[in-house]
């Protein structure tokens, strides 16, 4: 008689795996299209965000920007996170001139990217005040013509393109 070194399951488990087994590829399948319809939702939100900027006169064109940044003229900044929409504004201001505190490392705008903290850096909330916020800032939207590279951190791509302009990145508060 053979030793069985594998234990085996207890009988009540069977009819749990196979319900497991079953329902598996039943979410990977409903998880397609969920994906497909917060997508749409996400573009949306973003279309209706642009409709509120444009008639608060804070968005701008990129070809009417681009003068300006080949100039290096005022500071681009690059507002994301994690599953969010990349939003691209510009002030005439030098953001970094005039910042109460320096901004965050890469590092550590990558993690409040992923996972935004409870209390953003003194940096981010202070931008976000001056310059991203839909009521309180300053800054111009702009939907950028160039095709943005995959990743999650933007100015070198910018600063690559446009060499005199101040750009930095941030993430949303």
């Amino acid at each position: 008689m053979a030793h069985n070194d594998h234990p085996s399951w207890p009988w009540y488990l069977w009819p749990l795996a196979s319900i497991v087994l079953l329902l598996l590829p039943l979410a990977v399948l409903l998880s397609i299209p969920l994906a497909y319809v917060l997508m749409g939702l996400n573009a949306m939100i973003e279309r209706r965000f642009r409709r509120k900027m444009n008639a608060q006169g804070r968005l701008l064109s990129w070809d009417d920007l681009t003068p300006a940044l080949n100039d290096g003229s005022g500071t681009l900044i690059i507002e994301q996170a994690n599953k969010l929409p990349v939003r691209v504004w510009w002030t005439p201001d030098d953001v970094l001139a005039i910042a109460q505190c320096p901004p965050p490392d890469d590092e550590q705008l990558q993690c409040d990217a992923v996972s935004p903290p409870n209390t953003p850096h003194p940096f981010v909330s202070w931008c976000h005040q001056q310059y991203t916020h839909e009521e309180t800032g300053t800054a111009l939207l702009t939907l950028p013509t160039l095709e943005l590279p995959p990743g999650l951190f933007f100015s070198p791509f910018f600063r690559e393109h446009f060499p005199r302009l101040s750009v930095i990145d941030t993430v949303f508060c």
